[in-house]
């Protein structure tokens, strides 16, 4: 695949256009993937019918219109984590471990979550961005591997992972939006993390 841009590796920022963004058509079908079965969960998310301690509540009833804009710059920070690194170590440490218990994310992903949240901040010191975008790291019925492919960023299938991407879309509000208008309601910054 050709880049059609400079990706700042080092910096882990990508440059998202309009044409790049790529949406799931519908709610009731992005609603869909927490009925998505997967190990211990038969029927998929215990959080499903909209419980109401469901944090993803928000991003999996509206869709991307009723918060963001498409037009005005959008940008992509991520981290990336070597799983495998990580798994063979944990094996040095516990040779008793399974490849499962390795690769636990109760062990990783609150480390990697707050490297991506610093390079977030980071960059919202940056560009001036307070007030005016909001972080987005999945909802809003966003397909975020299409995305990330037609950006440049190819992700690695689910069912292969040497390495894992927390990424962080940072999207400007809708004047007169749901985004806007719950930040005036809560009075702060709303960065999803």
């Amino acid at each position: 695949m050709k880049l059609r841009r400079s990706i700042r590796r080092r910096e882990r920022i990508i440059s998202i256009y309009k044409d790049d963004l790529v949406f799931i058509k519908s709610l009731k079908l992005y609603r869909t993937f927490c009925r998505i079965p997967y190990e211990s969960h038969p029927k998929g998310c215990a959080m499903w019918q909209g419980k109401k301690n469901c944090d993803a509540s928000i991003r999996k009833n509206h869709g991307w219109d009723e918060f963001f804009t498409r037009d005005g710059p959008t940008w992509a920070i991520w981290e990336t984590f070597n799983i495998d690194a990580w798994e063979k170590k944990m094996h040095k440490k516990w040779p008793d471990w399974t490849s499962k218990q390795c690769r636990n994310a109760r062990l990783w992903q609150s480390h990697v979550k707050a490297v991506r949240k610093t390079r977030v901040i980071e960059f919202f010191r940056q560009k001036q961005l307070w007030g005016k975008y909001a972080g987005v790291t999945e909802g809003f019925c966003l397909n975020f591997y299409l995305t990330m492919r037609n950006a440049g960023l190819p992700l690695e299938p689910m069912n292969n992972l040497h390495k894992i991407r927390k990424i962080c879309i940072l999207a400007k509000y809708k004047k007169g939006g749901l985004g806007e208008q719950l930040q005036k309601k809560v009075g702060r910054q709303m960065v999803i993390y």
